[in-house]
């Protein structure tokens, strides 16, 4: 189990989350993951887990795109 991972550029890492996606309470929603330090927060170093209910109708994930 981690609170944190520490990753450096171009790093990747897989991630097996304990008890599935809303952890042993199923919380359902958008959890906000990035860096604690505000220039690189900033610099786009953050992003969105986000967990539905796998048998909620018609969710489907949509490909982000720059505008």
């Amino acid at each position: 189990m981690r609170s944190s991972l520490q990753l450096g550029g171009l790093a990747a890492a897989t991630l097996y989350l304990a008890n599935g996606g809303g952890s042993a309470t199923q919380a359902l929603g958008d959890f906000v993951y990035g860096d604690h330090r505000e220039p690189y927060r900033d610099a786009g170093l953050w992003g969105l887990f986000r967990v539905h209910s796998p048998d909620s109708p018609g969710v489907r994930l949509q490909r982000l795109e720059r505008p």
